[in-house]
């Protein structure tokens, strides 16, 4: 007797083939490949299971992949933030760096906001960057008898 069948296992389709000979059960078990999965480390075995009634599933762990994660400069950011290290695919990560007086911010990315979260999904590396903002001085006569002309100045924050 000749018994055939599909069975759904955790990440793809098994299809099985039973033989009965003269009361000796042979399985054959068509093993599916491997299939990659977005942030997964491609399983090196896979677990197969045959019942005694002849049913059979194969099983693929697969594990997270991990990413670095790190801020450059972490002098202005909250403690609340998350630590530099290795996070596996999809975590989510919560930096906030403190505003600085007199200078505007963005991160090393371009992004402007204080405060953001994101899930990793590669290496990433951040540097906060803080630039001090620049004045224009410019200097008008208040009277009519001032002589000479000034320039106008540019100043930033911070110099002397």
């Amino acid at each position: 007797m000749i018994v055939g069948g599909f069975f759904f296992s955790l990440f793809s389709f098994l299809v099985y083939l039973n033989i009965d000979l003269n009361g000796y059960l042979f399985a054959f078990v068509l093993i599916p490949p491997r299939q990659p999965k977005t942030g997964f480390v491609n399983p090196e075995e896979q677990n197969i299971t045959i019942t005694e009634d002849g049913k059979a599933s194969v099983t693929y762990t697969y594990e997270r992949e991990k990413y670095s994660f790190s801020i450059t400069d972490r002098e202005n950011i909250d403690s609340t933030s998350t630590e530099d290290g290795e996070y596996p695919y999809g975590t989510p990560i919560i930096i906030k760096a403190n505003p600085v007086e007199h200078y505007t911010f963005s991160w090393s990315d371009g992004v402007t906001d204080y405060t953001r979260t994101f899930n990793i999904t590669e290496e990433t590396t951040l540097t906060p960057v803080y630039t001090a903002i620049t004045y224009d001085i410019v200097f008008n006569k208040n009277a009519n008898d001032a002589a000479g002309v000034m320039s106008k100045q540019v100043v930033s924050y911070d110099e002397e």
